[in-house]
């Protein structure tokens, strides 16, 4: 039962990110669904905080089909300014610390610090996403990178695979929204 969840959330999960590389509103559904079978798979393997992560991706897959909208009224794809770059990388910081702290003294992970991190980039970079802010791409690269390295430990050996195709797409993504936004300032 744990593979057949396991091959349902990464063939989602890619459908999600390939969409939201074309920036496709339809994209939020898949990631939803995806996200909501993690959940589950990861509480079951003590990533406690992979697990409310992936809980929160599910919230914001409604924020996302809502801050895309239609084509029409859709937010186009911008920069962070430095300041906002600086309190992204700030956030990830005090939220690492604070899970990475609480994890290790009231549970049992394995990885508490690893899985704040992957778990901290990700909240931020999800939220970067919803706001469709360019440098979410680079952010999902480091988080995704990060994460093999975790899913291996903890054997989920297609979730490992998923996020290197994950890392791979990212690129992709990020070079599909330069593209567009070049495109919007032509």
């Amino acid at each position: 039962m744990i593979l057949f969840l396991e091959i349902t959330a990464v063939l989602t999960g890619l459908a999600y990110i390939f969409l939201a590389a074309r920036l496709l509103r339809i994209c939020w559904i898949f990631g939803g669904i995806s996200t909501l079978i993690y959940t589950y798979l990861f509480y079951v393997s003590t990533l406690y905080v992979e697990s409310g992560l992936n809980a929160y991706y599910v919230i914001m897959a409604f924020v996302g089909w809502f801050s895309w909208g239609n084509k029409e009224n859709s937010k186009p794809v911008s920069s962070l300014t430095v300041s906002q770059l600086a309190l992204s990388v700030l956030a990830v910081v005090v939220f690492t610390a604070t899970l990475a702290y609480l994890i290790s003294k009231n549970t049992d992970a394995r990885f508490p610090l690893a899985d704040s991190f992957i778990g901290s980039m990700s909240v931020v970079t999800t939220y970067l996403g919803t706001r469709k802010k360019i440098e979410h791409w680079i952010f999902w690269i480091v988080a995704n990178v990060s994460a093999i390295i975790l899913f291996i430990q903890n054997e989920l050996y297609l979730t490992s695979l998923l996020m290197g195709v994950y890392a791979a797409m990212a690129v992709w993504g990020w070079a599909a929204w330069q593209k567009e936004r070049k495109e919007q300032y032509a």
